[in-house]
């Protein structure tokens, strides 16, 4: 009965460090979409410059 505590508790570990990781590349994703945004209405703004 013990062994079964223990595997679902690492399991359970082992579902919050994915969670942890995934959150962290989805801020990751976020913050490059924003960055792509605005250097492609920085191109728009220089394209209607010249």
């Amino acid at each position: 009965m013990q062994s079964h505590q223990d595997s679902r508790l690492r399991l359970e570990e082992t579902v919050q460090l994915l969670i942890r990781i995934i959150g962290k590349a989805n801020e990751r994703m976020i913050g490059l979409e924003e960055r792509i945004k605005r250097l492609e209405e920085a191109v728009a703004e220089k394209s209607m410059r010249q």
